[in-house]
């Protein structure tokens, strides 16, 4: 439970395009950060980032109009500092390894439970 009273002081910015999920995830998370910030896809984040500068990115892979990839690959260029975090349905293994290489600090497989 002491790793998590660490997040308390922290804020983080949630990248989901499906409205359920979204609103399900960002429920549990306001237990456990300062402050959560929501992103419908990743135009609205990166916009969001730019405002607020979260701590930690938590973002869809697959979404209309700019992808989680491209999202991350856009935050590089702006030399983020926040700790990043896909959150995805699928399961493939060169998917994770794209992940990795595209600088991501862990990979969520959904649903999160």
């Amino acid at each position: 439970m002491q790793q998590f009273e660490r997040l308390k002081n922290k804020t983080i910015l949630l990248v989901e395009d499906e409205k359920i999920i979204r609103e399900n995830l960002a429920s549990m998370l306001k237990f456990f950060f300062k402050e959560v910030y929501i992103a419908i896809d990743g135009y609205d984040g990166l916009d969001k980032y730019e405002n607020y500068l979260p701590d930690i990115i938590m973002t869809d892979l697959k979404m209309p109009n700019m992808s989680g990839f491209e999202l991350i690959e856009e935050l590089q260029k702006r030399q983020s500092k926040s700790y990043t975090i896909i959150v995805s349905a699928h399961t493939d293994t060169d998917l994770l390894i794209k992940a990795i290489h595209n600088g991501v600090d862990r990979y969520l497989i959904k649903p999160i439970t």
